[in-house]
């Protein structure tokens, strides 16, 4: 800290007064305590962030549990770190804070998933931006980054765990059958069967693994010609995959089949079809993977 001499400006006992003296000794504490900057404050002063405006940083939970909630604003506090205790429900908008440029950490700590509403209308704060331009799943221990701009809060950062749903190798969705499915004599690719469906689920638009699998494929009738699994992505046909030729009222064997496909950043449901050749019916054959029992079907999707 500077030091201030004020001996000058003493007034002797008994000497006629001098007001010039005590406008100096003013203007140089002025001058001191203007003065005072970073450099002047002591390594451990220890002064609680709360008592200087616009570093205050707010540390509280929030309740996220219902449909397209409002959060309140973290108000003059220029950043919070908040945790979602109850999850289940959608983030519409944060109202706007003081200051520009204020940051938002927000983590998942329900045990439940939240989905970030992108750019929703109709709340009472400020919409959210998420960077892919699309509603975002939260889930459990996943936490997400806003910065205040002015009208909107935007996406700067997100973690998410490669566990949980981030990484390569993650699964996405997983859907089994542990009944047969037949076919019928349908023998194109537009006429081909369902086997199985898979859930909607909200993609990022990053590359995805698509896998199938039946413990055994039986060719049940009619002309021999191949098992041909069509994939599709909601409607659209992503290819074909010629799965097994089995003679006719024969069993046949496993079959298993992989793809790769990149969804847009919105809801996508994949698909397993099947179409035999000619005249030829196949059933996929499936069980609960019980002793004596085939193993499930199924269709797996996964980040690639």
């Amino acid at each position: 800290m500077p030091t201030v001499d004020l001996t000058p400006y003493y007034q002797p006992q008994g000497s006629t007064s001098d007001g010039s003296k005590f406008d100096n000794l003013l203007a140089l504490l002025q001058t001191t305590l203007n003065g005072l900057d970073n450099n002047n404050v002591a390594t451990a002063a220890a002064v609680a962030a709360s008592k200087i405006a616009g570093i205050a940083t707010v540390i509280t939970t929030v309740n996220l549990g219902s449909a397209n909630t409002d959060l309140a604003s973290p108000g003059a506090a220029r950043h919070a770190f908040w945790t979602a205790s109850v999850g289940a429900g959608t983030l519409r908008t944060i109202g706007a804070p003081t200051e520009n440029g204020s940051r938002v950490a927000l983590r998942n700590g329900s045990g439940s998933s939240i989905t970030l509403k992108h750019q929703l209308a109709g709340g009472t704060g400020a919409q959210l931006f998420l960077r892919t331009a699309a509603d975002v799943t939260l889930l459990d221990k996943e936490i997400v980054e806003f910065a205040y701009d002015g009208t909107t809060w935007y996406e700067v950062g997100r973690d998410q765990a490669v566990t949980a749903s981030g990484g390569p190798g993650t699964q996405l969705d997983y859907t089994q059958i542990t009944a047969d499915a037949a076919t019928t004599t349908h023998n194109t690719e537009a006429t081909a069967d369902t086997i199985i469906d898979g859930n909607s689920i909200t993609y990022d638009g990053s590359r995805v693994k698509v896998e199938i699998f039946a413990p055994r494929i039986d060719n049940t009738g009619g002309t021999t010609g191949p098992a041909t699994a069509v994939l599709l992505r909601d409607t659209t046909v992503i290819g074909q995959i010629a799965l097994t030729q089995g003679l006719s009222g024969s069993p046949g064997g496993a079959a298993y089949a992989v793809t790769f496909d990149t969804p847009s950043a919105a809801a996508h449901i994949y698909k397993w079809h099947l179409f035999g050749g000619g005249t030829s019916t196949y059933t996929v054959k499936a069980g609960t993977g019980v002793s004596g029992a085939l193993v499930p079907a199924f269709l797996r999707v996964t980040k690639a």
